[in-house]
């Protein structure tokens, strides 16, 4: 059974399932480092991510998850911001 990436990330939100996916992790870590937008959750910024990483090719995908995951490899919330706002291609 295929399941999307949007049920994936709701069920994920909700407990049913782990929590691990790169742009849940990037969310977590903008919330840690008070970077989300103004009135964001964690949840809210996850669906956006998804939505708009489910629109990127496998590839396009596979470059953003490297650098996302790249971003959350910094220690300080400035570098992981900087990098994240630099370095992360815009869906």
């Amino acid at each position: 059974m295929k399941v999307s990436r949007m049920a994936l990330a709701l069920a994920c939100c909700i407990g049913l399932v782990g929590c691990g996916s790169v742009e849940r992790q990037v969310c977590a870590r903008a919330d840690e480092c008070n970077a989300l937008r103004a009135g964001d959750s964690v949840e809210d910024c996850t669906e956006r991510k998804l939505q708009c990483t489910e629109n990127l090719t496998s590839s396009e995908q596979a470059d953003w998850e490297t650098l996302a995951g790249n971003c959350l490899e910094l220690k300080t919330c400035s570098n992981f911001v900087s990098c994240y706002n630099d370095d992360v291609p815009r869906c």
